[in-house]
């Protein structure tokens, strides 16, 4: 795991290192252990290090081919770089090194762009082919791995991560619909960047930048029309299969390997099955002493014991936002809050480890928070109803759907944004449902900015994705939308964030592709029989862990934020809301978000206290790191402070 950036310039204008460096010093958390880069007449490209396979100096980067017409810089892990390896070496190509950079290097000079198919694991790497004076980009499957990049005229620009594209850009203009978007999801979408002229490359693509322009391909695509006929029994004992060789794969490492482990279902089967093949396996959960609502340790202990796994607890409280501005200075402002939890055990786990296995993929994968399952129930629904009496039905369940502040439609909003939504308004409909940005919401919150930029766009990022593949299937629809959605942008954006901010590789195992496509191959009676969530993968987790565990609620690493601003967190949000950077630019009004808050008083609704942090986490980027005004060590005192008023 590391850090790459880089410019091609095929302008007149010489190339600046400095530049360059100072990208490159940004990044330094991902890659403490080493830094370098190699400069050509219209390219320079930098490498930050974490060492974690082949420690040697012989996997330096970056790391170029011996006729030097090809160089690379990676950020990531191969799972099967040695039978790649293997395969070229009988081609006649001399290895150097132990490393998995070495086998895409020579996998791109053998087998060109096609290397991105050919590859299994987790990545972001580019490569410049002096010789053809080509950039190639590349991202994996599911994006695991961040890459932002900026094409201005005939030079691009490209890093892993916002802070450290941030030296190259030009112009540093807000996009308001990137805005919308993130008051809308708690984050912002591969289709927006916070910046206009900023843009992330797409999940399961290449990009190619020459003299002739710049071109986008698309190398993967999950497809879940193709179905296989198969027995129940044969397809656990097939996921049984592919996740055992998965983790047994993502646990060599030439470093300390651990896990996360927050109780649940996924992560309990991972580290279940990481015990059989690692000795003394430690796992790292988090405590929520003050909310059993959220505290999962009971269940992590059960799982450690049964497994023979050695427990370190991380306690959290309401101070551990005292981080969030030194999180937020490397980032895109994100309004997912179990963002601090994650990099609070991120920051212990580096104590005694340099990699972590996760759980992240089990509910995106085989149909997990109730999503697919929705698909499946309104279908049954409009067979068991009378077609007239729906449509009837429609117009009430649409109003109700997008209700955000009436603190009367609480139960009804809540019921008419899941099944009986999607039966009578269609998959659209319910998709809609799923912003937070409703108008009566925005005619109170937003700034003028805000208020000319704002259309119905921002609800339709879902809706493209819908539209992209045409599923006429909509528990197909929402897998598809899940993967290509909340998966990448918000849960897989946290935990990389969180964790290189610590110098943390995380590796994914039930996102190896293999398993993600063969749960898209399953038919709909095995993969939600009944509307069940997560059937077979809970039945599989039911060989190694407790079943009162594997069929407990969810909840993962997560705070109590409902609870925080009814106490100290209010305070803190109207301090910083008043006068702040957000209303000077004109995208909230401060008063409009004081009497946002107080409708959460009102009721605890969930929706409404995800976007007051969402609402808190934009201002204190916009101070930490679009303007640089504050001191990211002084605003989290000052932070801390406030939220304990």
């Amino acid at each position: 795991m590391c850090g790459i950036a880089g410019i091609v310039d095929f302008s007149e204008n010489s190339l600046n290192e400095k530049i360059v460096l100072s990208m490159s010093k940004a990044m330094i958390s991902r890659g403490p252990d080493s830094s370098g880069y190699k400069k050509f007449k219209n390219a320079i490209l930098a490498h930050r290090r974490l060492s974690v396979v082949d420690l040697s100096e012989n996997a330096k980067q970056p790391m170029y081919d011996r006729e030097n017409d090809n160089t690379i810089v990676f950020n990531g892990e191969i799972y099967n770089h040695k039978s790649i390896r293997y395969d070229l070496i009988k081609r006649g190509f001399k290895y150097k090194s132990k490393s998995d950079t070495e086998s895409i290097l020579f996998g791109y000079k053998n087998y060109g762009s096609k290397i991105a198919s050919k590859i299994r694991g987790m990545w972001a790497f580019a490569i410049w082919d002096n010789a053809a004076s080509t950039l190639f980009l590349s991202r994996d499957r599911f994006g695991e791995k961040p890459l932002y990049y900026c094409l201005e005229g005939k030079r691009l620009a490209f890093a892993s991560s916002l802070s450290a594209l941030a030296p190259a850009l030009n112009n540093k203009n807000i996009n308001p619909d990137a805005v919308l978007d993130l008051l809308s999801y708690e984050y912002i979408p591969t289709r927006h960047s916070i910046y206009k002229n900023v843009k992330k490359l797409p999940a399961g693509c290449n990009l190619t930048f020459n003299k002739k322009g710049l071109l986008v391909d698309e190398y993967f695509n999950l497809d879940y029309r193709e179905k296989i006929k198969v027995s129940e029994n044969d397809a656990l004992v097939e996921i049984d299969r592919l996740v055992n060789q998965s983790v047994k794969e993502q646990l060599v490492a030439d470093v300390p390997v651990g896990v996360f482990l927050s109780g649940g279902v996924d992560s309990g089967l991972i580290s279940a099955v990481a015990s059989k093949y690692k000795e003394n396996l430690t796992a790292i959960t988090m405590t929520v002493p003050h909310s059993t609502e959220r505290d999962e340790s009971v269940n992590a202990r059960e799982i450690a014991r049964k497994n023979n796994i050695n427990l370190i607890e991380v306690p959290l409280n309401q101070d551990c936002i005292k981080n969030l501005p030194k999180l937020l200075m490397n980032m895109e402002p994100f309004g997912d809050s179990s963002l601090i939890p994650l990099s609070e055990i991120s920051k212990k786990a580096k104590e005694i480890m340099t990699v972590v296995l996760t759980g992240d993929g089990g509910d995106e994968g085989f149909g997990g928070y109730g999503q697919p399952s929705i698909g499946f129930d309104a279908m049954n629904i409009r067979g068991s109803y009378n077609n007239f009496f729906l449509k009837m039905l429609a117009p009430f369940y649409n109003f109700f759907s997008h209700q955000r502040i009436h603190p009367v439609y609480k139960y009804l909003r809540l019921y008419s944004s899941k099944s009986m939504l999607a039966a009578t308004n269609g998959i659209e409909g319910f998709i809609k449902s799923k912003s937070a940005m409703s108008k009566d919401v925005g005619n109170l919150i937003f700034g003028p900015v805000l208020n000319i930029s704002k259309q119905e766009s921002h609800s339709n990022h879902l809706l493209e994705l819908l539209k992209k593949d045409n599923y006429s299937n909509s528990h197909d629809a929402l897998f598809k939308i899940g993967i290509k959605s909340r998966l990448v942008d918000d849960f897989l954006y946290k935990v990389d964030s969180a964790s290189m901010n610590y110098s943390l590789e995380t590796r994914s195992p039930l996102l190896d592709y293999r398993i993600l496509s063969f749960a898209a191959s399953l038919p709909q009676r095995l993969i939600i029989p009944d509307s069940t969530d997560k059937f077979l993968l809970k039945k599989v987790a039911a060989f190694y862990n407790p079943k009162k565990i594997v069929y407990s609620p969810k909840k993962g690493f997560s705070i109590p934020v409902e609870n925080y601003f009814t106490k100290g967190w209010k305070t803190l949000l109207i301090e910083m809301i008043t006068n702040g950077i957000s209303a000077q630019l004109g995208l909230l009004e401060p008063k409009g978000v004081v009497a946002y808050m107080d409708k959460h008083g009102l009721r605890q609704s969930q929706r409404i206290d995800r976007q007051l942090f969402t609402i808190l986490s934009l201002e204190i980027w916009l101070r930490v790191f679009h303007q640089r005004s504050e001191d990211p060590e002084e605003l989290g005192e000052k932070v801390l402070y406030y939220s304990k008023k």
